[in-house]
């Protein structure tokens, strides 16, 4: 087949498609007809729906009328609320102030009622103690010093064979009435020049053999007696201490 013959064939079939697709569309709406009964619908519609939204806006609009005025109401309700309220804490601090003054007032005379009788309850106690002490005081009371000196001097004490008893001082049978003796503690040349002769000689066979170093002598004097104790010389502060109870012994005459 030549270039012409297909060209002619090519030809014939565009056209018989076109014939067809003419056919075709011959029984329906064009683009722009399809175009216009859309845009038709779209402003129906939209009519529709505005007609609904002014309803429904209306409706809102009431509503909210409602509202405004249920809140108005409430508003005046609560503010005659608030009003009463107000007033009653006004009323009810008033009697809270009125009751505690009231309070205040009896407590400060419950306190002046009690301090009161603390005070003659103190007082009467105190008058009582006193008379006590007064009813104490006019009864002879022991003189428990003295009877514990007295049952000491009885008892009497002793140091180194020097006994201190009874109103007497005595050593190795000898001795007297403590009533005007002395006692000293003094060393053995101490003892010799103060001593008599006679005494001297007495005691000398004692004190010569006690002239080493490391004693003492406690000699006691007494109307019609006299004797010495050795004593050593680490208890020197004790012999001391029992002359001095032997010159006061002698002063009290006991």
């Amino acid at each position: 087949m030549g270039f012409k013959e297909r060209i002619a064939t090519a030809n014939a079939k565009a056209r018989e498609a076109s014939a067809k697709a003419a056919e075709k569309r011959a029984g329906q709406p064009s683009f722009k007809e399809k175009m216009a009964a859309a845009n038709s619908e779209l402003k129906t519609g939209l009519g529709v729906t505005k007609e609904n939204w002014d309803g429904k806006r209306a409706d809102l609009a009431v509503e909210r009328s409602e509202i405004r005025d249920e809140l108005a109401a409430s508003r005046k309700q609560m503010t005659a609320a608030n009003a009463e309220l107000k007033e009653g804490l006004a009323g009810t601090k008033a009697k809270w102030d009125e009751e505690r003054s009231v309070l205040a007032s009896e407590r400060a005379e419950a306190r002046a009622e009690i301090s009161e009788k603390r005070d003659a309850r103190r007082a009467d106690l105190t008058a009582k103690l006193d008379a006590r002490k007064a009813d104490r005081a006019a009864v002879a009371k022991p003189d428990l010093r003295a009877e514990r000196a007295a049952r000491k001097a009885a008892k009497g004490e002793s140091f180194e064979g020097v006994t201190l008893a009874g109103g007497r001082v005595t050593y190795k049978g000898q001795g007297g009435p403590v009533k005007g003796a002395t006692a000293r503690v003094e060393s053995a040349a101490d003892a010799h020049r103060r001593m008599t002769a006679t005494r001297f000689l007495f005691a000398g066979g004692v004190m010569s053999k006690r002239k080493q170093v490391g004693h003492v002598f406690l000699t006691v004097e007494g109307p019609g007696f006299e004797f010495v104790a050795e004593v050593p010389a680490k208890k020197e502060s004790d012999a001391r201490a029992f002359a001095a109870k032997i010159n006061n012994a002698a002063k009290r005459g006991a």
